[in-house]
C-alpha cells in the first residue's frame, strides 16, 4: 500500500483540529464539581487584576492562552513559510532547466503564500470575534489587565 505524502493544507488543518481540542480541554475538564487537572492557587497581587477587570480567574486565563496560542502558531507557520520559500527557490536555482522541478517550485511557493494567509486570516478571526463578543477587536489580540 502507497502512503499518500501529508500536504502542508492537510498539516495546517490537522494543528487547527489539535490546537481546537487543545483549547477546548479546559472547558471540559470539570468532573462533577473537581476538576481533573488538578488546581493552581491565585499567586498574591494577581487576585486585585482579577477584581477590576471584572471577569473571573477562567475567563482571564482562557484570553491569554488564546492569545499565547496564536502568537505561537504564528511564528511557526513563519518559519515553515519561510522554510518553503527557501527551499523553492534553492530548488529552482539547481533544477538546470528541468520542467519538472519548476512545477514542484511553483506548488512550494503556493503553498508558502497560502500558509501566509492562514495567518492573516487567525488574525482577522480573532479580531472580528474580540469585536463582537468583547466589543473590542484587541481583545483576543492585545490583552491587557487593568492597573490596581
Amino acid at each position: 500500500m502507497k502512503k499518500l505524502p501529508l500536504s502542508f493544507s492537510k498539516a495546517i488543518l490537522l494543528c487547527f483540529i489539535f490546537l481546537t481540542a487543545l483549547l477546548a480541554l479546559p472547558l471540559t475538564s470539570q468532573v462533577r464539581g473537581q476538576s481533573s487537572l488538578g488546581t493552581i492557587d491565585v499567586p498574591p497581587g494577581v487576585d486585585v487584576y482579577i477584581a477590576q477587570s471584572g471577569l473571573s480567574d477562567d475567563e482571564i486565563a482562557i484570553i491569554f492562552f488564546i492569545n499565547r496560542g496564536i502568537l505561537l502558531i504564528t511564528v511557526i507557520s513563519a518559519l515553515w513559510a519561510s522554510l518553503m520559500i527557501i527551499l523553492a527557490s534553492y530548488t529552482l536555482l539547481t533544477s538546470q532547466g528541468d520542467t519538472g522541478a519548476y512545477t514542484k517550485v511553483k506548488q512550494l511557493f503556493i503553498n508558502a503564500v497560502i500558509g501566509l494567509l492562514l495567518i492573516l486570516l487567525t488574525y482577522t478571526i480573532a479580531g472580528i470575534i474580540g469585536l463582537l463578543v468583547f466589543g473590542d477587536p484587541g481583545y483576543i489580540l492585545n490583552p491587557e489587565l487593568p492597573q490596581p
